[in-house]
């Protein structure tokens, strides 16, 4: 044990004393919360303008109505962020649609507009009205552009009816709706600041197990290519030498989650002020209990354990870098895949797939804490899964020890199925 011991306070002082440990653990937090503002902020910029043509084929020229909702309302204030249009309208009346449509088509060729909506004779009965543009992935555009479409018919269509689109419009005015979850013994806010929390949560995870995993296993290999483990191996057991390695890097690995823990506490607490400072108003911060952040640390801890046992073991099989690339890959997709699952779990954490996927030690370290977070989890349930986590990883870092003890000392090539089955047999 002191032998082990020793190992444990070389790689954690090792790894303290990097300044990439140390960037990270003070600015990781902010670097996260640009992430996440830089990817609002991508969703929510706007602004200029999209130049179009309405080809309006109908008789009653609905087009003139489509032009007059995507101007917008009269009087109404301009928001730099949103993106304004300058509709040009043809009536297409008894001309030949195809010439029409070569010419507008040659107007976006030359980058003279943006694109033409199209609207068909029978677009008030059953036609299919369409837009043609040099980008049509624009989802938030694409939206405004056929809610005009559809205002705009249904307009005439009223009107057909004799009922006035006016009082329609006041009957129908949008009633304002906000979300939150009515369960207590979990995070309490807004249903949207409760996704992102979970959001970040299993990002977390995610993130900081393939960091310090991935520095586990390029240390052993490292380790394995100067030959300064067979100098090592000479006075302490191959396994107690994985075992400092994978504790001393997964301590580091603690430290710097329970700093963003720490940080992520203050954020909750004094974020709505700071925010509301700069001018930024109507952000609802959850309340977020302090039994998350000692489940997902826990999770962590037992997840990082998990597969450092697995990249420990990588790490002695491989035989050269491009070996410890082409190794990985399984351990990354089973990670990829559990990611994808709790993505899944954000929205329904009381459904079938997330509960079932508490359960597997693969997915768990994930897919738990964002449970805990969102919805009330049985402390049974918990511990359940948290006891299954831990052996699950008891006996990865025992497989990998075996697998550790005789990969080290190999060298050449990385072992054949055959061969590795042989190391796991070594007693």
């Amino acid at each position: 044990m002191p032998r082990t011991w020793a190992v444990v306070k070389r790689e954690f002082g090792e790894v303290l004393r990097s300044k990439m440990f140390i960037i990270g653990t003070l600015f990781g937090p902010l670097l996260l919360a640009g992430i996440f503002a830089l990817e609002i902020a991508m969703v929510r910029s706007g602004g200029g303008e999209k130049s179009l043509v309405l080809v309006d084929a109908t008789p009653a020229q609905v087009g003139r109505g489509v032009a007059e909702a995507l101007a917008g309302a009269p009087g109404q204030k301009a928001d730099a962020k949103r993106t304004t249009f300058k509709v040009e309208v043809i009536a297409l009346g008894a001309q030949d649609p195809a010439p029409v449509r070569q010419a507008v088509q040659a107007r976006i060729d030359r980058k003279e507009i943006d694109g033409y909506i199209w609207l068909p004779a029978d677009v008030l009965e059953n036609g299919t009205a369409s837009y043609v543009g040099r980008s049509a992935t624009n989802m938030e555009l694409m939206a405004r552009i056929q809610a005009s479409v559809q205002g705009a018919v249904q307009t005439v269509r009223l009107a057909r009816q004799g009922i006035a689109p006016e009082r329609l419009a006041t009957a129908l005015r949008r009633v304002p709706f906000e979300t939150r979850k009515a369960a207590s013994g979990a995070a309490q806010g807004s249903g949207t600041a409760l996704f992102f929390l979970g959001y970040i949560l299993g990002f977390v995870v995610y993130l900081v197990v393939i960091i310090f995993g991935a520095a586990v296993m390029r240390g052993v290999l490292e380790e394995k290519k100067d030959r300064i483990v067979e100098v090592v191996v000479s006075s302490i057991r191959a396994r107690q030498l994985m075992m400092g390695k994978v504790l001393g890097i997964g301590g580091a690995g603690m430290l710097q989650v329970a700093v963003w823990v720490g940080f992520a506490a203050l954020g909750l607490h004094y974020g709505a002020s700071v925010l509301a400072h700069f001018g930024v108003a109507g952000v609802g911060m959850p309340e977020v209990p302090g039994s998350v952040g000692v489940i997902f640390l826990l999770y962590f801890a037992g997840g990082f354990f998990l597969y450092a046992g697995f990249y420990a073991a990588l790490g002695a099989m491989a035989a050269s870098d491009q070996d410890m690339q082409q190794l990985q890959m399984p351990v990354m997709m089973v990670l990829m895949l559990s990611y994808v699952v709790t993505i899944r779990a954000m929205t329904d954490p009381e459904g079938t797939i997330s509960r079932v996927a508490s359960w597997v030690p693969f997915s768990s370290p994930m897919i738990m804490p964002v449970r805990t977070a969102l919805t009330p989890v049985s402390p049974l349930e918990i511990a359940g899964s948290l006891a299954t986590l831990v052996a699950s990883g008891v006996l990865a870092v025992w497989l990998g020890g075996k697998i550790y003890r005789v990969g080290i000392l190999a060298t050449g090539k990385k072992p054949t199925l055959r061969e590795l089955a042989v190391w796991l047999r070594a007693a």
